[in-house]
């Protein structure tokens, strides 16, 4: 990289971290502290399921045994993230007075503290495209057509890009909803909970998830994760209130991911 390409580089990579910060309003995950080697991660492979599906749409129904096992066997696995390997699909979006602010999509893989992946998001006058890898205690970033860049790996916000389960509510506030054409299971949220990321915790901003609804297969195997969030404070120098939504699609689910530094 020459000289006069870099003061270009910088301002990409500035602005990509504006947007990427009002992103993360509606970007739910969180990720572990990374071990210190740059080696490629592989993730330990957990029970794969064959029934997955997107969400669907479900009709309110009375709790059954099936619901309580597949609940039993989502919280159990979950509570071990450093050896789940998956596949997300996040779609986000953000409103202020009713007008779209903010929209973003991830396609990652995530080997337990690894990832790579792909993400778009655009607002404030903007439309950056991403790709990230983290691998151990090392991350790179790549803004559009730019070079592969090591940062931070604070800088990308790895507790909000990996493990979502967080922002799954505790299992006595998920109430079962029904089954939907493929057959998961549904589970609602009956109790708002706070909602806060890593970017919301920085620039001092509130919010909570008004709905949420967990999509697991009969085997406990997470399809799919919907979030309802409002959230108010500063973007900049505005003073904002949001209303977002955020739907979340699980795959690939216990197979090996191994994910590898993009440069040595």
């Amino acid at each position: 990289m020459n000289r006069r390409q870099r003061p270009t580089d910088h301002r990409r990579l500035a602005t990509a971290a504006a947007v990427l910060a009002a992103t993360m309003v509606v970007l739910a995950g969180c990720g572990q502290t990374a071990s210190p080697s740059p080696a490629p991660a592989t993730a330990s492979p957990t029970p794969a399921a064959t029934d997955s599906a997107p969400p669907g749409t479900a009709t309110p129904a009375a709790p059954d045994a099936g619901a309580e096992a597949a609940l039993d066997a989502f919280f159990a696995t979950v509570a071990e993230p450093e050896a789940l390997s998956f596949h997300l699909r996040q779609e986000a979006t953000l409103e202020t007075g009713g007008v779209p602010f903010i929209t973003a999509e991830y396609d990652l893989d995530v080997a337990g503290t690894a990832f790579a992946g792909a993400a778009s998001a655009g607002g404030l006058g903007s439309q950056v495209e991403f790709e990230l890898v983290l691998v151990g205690d090392r991350a790179w970033i790549k803004v559009d057509d730019g070079d592969w860049t090591e940062t931070d790996p604070a800088a990308l916000g790895p507790e909000d890009i990996v493990d979502v389960w967080r922002y799954v509510a505790p299992r006595v506030d998920l109430e079962f909803e029904g089954r939907d054409e493929a057959g998961n299971l549904r589970f609602r949220s009956t109790t708002p909970m706070p909602y806060e990321t890593g970017s919301m915790r920085e620039s001092g901003m509130t919010g909570q998830i008004t709905g949420q609804v967990l999509v697991l297969t009969p085997a406990g195997v997470p399809v799919g994760l919907e979030l309802a969030i409002e959230a108010a404070g500063a973007i900049g120098e505005q003073e904002l209130d949001f209303a977002g939504t955020t739907t979340i699609e699980f795959s690939r689910w216990g197979e090996p991911i191994t994910i590898e530094p993009p440069i040595r």
